[in-house]
C-alpha cells in the first residue's frame, strides 16, 4: 500500500506539473483488460490502475493537498487514454511507430527476464546472439503493418479514469 502511494504521488508530480512537457493530455496505459485477463497478469493491471489513480488524484486536488501546495502543482484533468496490451477484437486506434520501432526493439532487448530464455533460466543483464536474434524475429513478425508502416494498436476511451476498465 506504502509503495502505491509513492507511485501515484510520484505519478502526480508528472501530471500537474506544468514543467519543460506540460501537463498531459493523454495517458498511455496498460489495458487492465476483461474477464480473466483481468486477473492473468497482475503487474500489467495494477500499472493500469496506479496511472488511473494518479490520474483522479490530479483532479482533485485535496487528495493530495500536501503535495500539491509543497510543490507548486496545479490541478489539472486527464481525460483522454491509449490503452495497450489487451484484446485485439478491442483496438480502435492506431498510432505510426515506424520512426521508432528499432528503438521499441532495443528497450525489449533490454528485458532479458521478459522475452529471452532468461525467463527461465536468468544469467544476467547480457542478452545471447541467439536470444537477440529471436526476440528481434518475433517482434517483427508480429508487428502491424499497413501501406508499408508499422503501427501499434490501442484501445482509445475518454472520460473519467474511473470507466477504463470493463
Amino acid at each position: 500500500m506504502i509503495r502505491n502511494c509513492f507511485i501515484i504521488s510520484v505519478l502526480l508530480t508528472i501530471i500537474c506539473s506544468s514543467g519543460a512537457f506540460g501537463q498531459p493530455e493523454v495517458v498511455i496505459a496498460f489495458d487492465p483488460g476483461k474477464g480473466k485477463m483481468r486477473w492473468h497478469k497482475a503487474d500489467h493491471r495494477a500499472a493500469c490502475w496506479l496511472a488511473a489513480d494518479a490520474c483522479r488524484a490530479a483532479m482533485w486536488p485535496l487528495l493530495y493537498e500536501g503535495q500539491i501546495i509543497h510543490e507548486n502543482l496545479e490541478a489539472h484533468q486527464v481525460t483522454e487514454y491509449l490503452l495497450y496490451d489487451g484484446f485485439t477484437e478491442d483496438y480502435d486506434t492506431e498510432v505510426d511507430i515506424t520512426d521508432y520501432f528499432e528503438q521499441k526493439i532495443n528497450a525489449s532487448l533490454k528485458y532479458v527476464s521478459q522475452f529471452t530464455s532468461g525467463w527461465s533460466t536468468y544469467t544476467g543483464t547480457e542478452i545471447s546472439p541467439e536470444d537477440e536474434k529471436a526476440l528481434r524475429d518475433r517482434m517483427n513478425q508480429r508487428a502491424f503493418r499497413k501501406d508499408g508502416r508499422i503501427y501499434e494498436q490501442m484501445r482509445y476511451y475518454k472520460g473519467l479514469p474511473d470507466g477504463i476498465g470493463r
